[in-house]
């Protein structure tokens, strides 16, 4: 019976880790981001850069974004390890996983049309 309980304990230890790594790369992510000298395209499969007109501003505007939704995923994520199996609080962790990809996404998309060329 120990060896289950600590079994248990380790994985979320393990899980734990996985989440804080994924969190440190959107944070180095976005520190990239901030620091690049040309329009950076966030999204895959487009072979065309952002046309915008403050490239600085646009950059760094979209790095905070990466790091504020980095930051946001570690309490999120969080219920899903500390909580009980199949209780109220993995449940809600999971079901806000999707909005929290959809908010990236639109963030992003209000950064790039805020510095978009008129």
């Amino acid at each position: 019976m120990q060896y289950v309980e600590s079994r248990a304990v380790m994985g979320r230890f393990i899980a734990l880790g996985v989440i804080i790594i994924v969190v440190i790369i959107f944070i180095l992510i976005g520190r990239s981001i901030s620091k690049s000298k040309k329009p950076v395209q966030y999204m895959s499969n487009v072979s065309k850069l952002p046309d915008v007109n403050d490239v600085a501003g646009y950059n760094k505007a979209l790095g905070k974004v990466f790091i504020y939704f980095g930051l946001l995923l570690l309490p999120i994520m969080s219920p899903l390890i500390f909580a009980p199996k199949h209780s109220l609080g993995s449940i809600v962790s999971v079901l806000l996983a999707m909005p929290w990809v959809i908010g990236l996404i639109v963030c992003c998309y209000i950064v790039e049309n805020k510095y978009k060329e008129k």
